[in-house]
């Protein structure tokens, strides 16, 4: 019954439209066309602008992944640099107990000297890298 009653609403519909005057048929058919264009570009800038957002944000993403991996790589080559300075001052502790071992018991002996001497390099190298 739907079906019968929309055809019967287009039939009405198109009566009354083949007996307006030709000029109102040509405006009511620009009209169609202007709103059928304006709909489509509407709809094409929309497409358009998802499809930029979508790709804006991937590339931050992108870039975000880098930035992290970099950190990353950073971080193992601090913790790298800082195994290596602290083997490094081990190592001058154990040279200087092996040299001075008399004077290693002593309160401020060889082995502090070179701890602190180390600990003061590896100061001025983070000072000097830092500007």
């Amino acid at each position: 019954m739907i079906g019968v009653g929309i055809l019967a609403g287009i039939r009405a519909a198109w009566s009354a439209f083949v007996e307006l005057p030709r000029a109102v048929h040509v405006a009511l058919i620009v009209l169609v066309g202007v709103i059928a264009a304006v709909a489509w570009l509407a709809r094409h800038d929309a497409r358009t602008i998802q499809a930029h957002d979508a790709k804006a944000a991937a590339a931050t993403s992108q870039a975000v992944t880098r930035a992290d991996r970099a950190a990353i790589a950073a971080d193992a080559q601090r913790e790298i640099q800082r195994q290596a300075a602290s083997a490094e001052t081990r190592e001058a502790i154990d040279h200087a107990e092996d040299i001075h071992p008399v004077e290693v018991r002593r309160p401020a002996g060889p082995a502090v000297r070179a701890a602190a001497d180390s600990l003061r390099r590896r100061a001025a190298a983070s000072r000097d890298a830092a500007r």
